[in-house]
């Protein structure tokens, strides 16, 4: 997609510039509205190309009295943004997080390892730090999952509800390789905070947007 250069051609006659650019800042912001509300909510578009337009459009900004035309695009921008993740509402997500609920006697542990790992411990906590669990596999790189059974290291069940989890991976020669903690959860419902940034309310407690790494229907 070509995009117009609001700058060039700014120090030629006075007599069309004005509509000229006015014109041309209304095409972007339709433009701009429409491949946000139309992109995919894991994979955003780059907006690089947008961001350089924004830059030069500002360095005009005074002439033309664009100030309340920016604050439309940031709404819209926005607005966009919530309608994409409301559709999120009713799936299971997955995210980054170091917690994970315990349910109905089970839990699924999600982690993204680096590559060369060989295998991973996830170590279960209560909140007070104390240790419940510690579960090992061996993994590759990637996305993968463990199940917990919801018994301690004694064998003992204990309750339900959510609890912390650490995860360290293991190259083949015992050298610690980075894993980052997941979980998951069904989302209900998404807000919009004053500074624009958009949350899920999710079964597990509010995540942001930018936090979730995949999505498929509820299990």
């Amino acid at each position: 997609m070509t995009l117009v250069n609001p700058v060039a051609g700014s120090s030629a006659a006075t007599s069309k510039p004005t509509s000229a650019l006015g014109k041309n800042f209304n095409s972007f912001v339709n433009i701009l509205a429409a491949q946000i509300r139309n992109q995919n909510p894991l994979a955003p578009m780059d907006t690089h190309q947008f961001t350089n337009q924004l830059v030069q459009f500002s360095q005009v900004e005074e002439m033309m009295g664009l100030k309340e035309s920016f604050g439309a695009i940031s709404t819209q921008m926005s607005e966009a943004n919530l309608m994409s993740a409301g559709q999120l509402i009713g799936k299971d997500v997955t995210f980054k997080s170091p917690t994970v609920r315990l349910e109905k006697g089970s839990a699924e542990i999600s982690f993204n390892a680096g590559p060369g790992v060989a295998g991973v411990t996830a170590t279960i906590k209560r909140n007070d730090g104390s240790v419940v669990r510690s579960l090992r596999m061996a993994a590759s790189g990637g996305e993968g999952r463990m199940r917990w059974d919801g018994l301690d290291d004694r064998g003992r069940g204990v309750a339900e509800g959510v609890y912390k989890v650490e995860i360290q991976g293991r190259d083949a020669s015992g050298n610690p390789v980075e894993v980052t903690a997941n979980a998951r959860a069904t989302v209900t419902s998404v807000s919009r905070g004053g500074d624009g940034s958009i949350s899920l309310s999710t079964t597990l407690g509010s995540v942001r947007f930018g936090d979730v790494v995949s999505f498929g229907t509820k299990s």
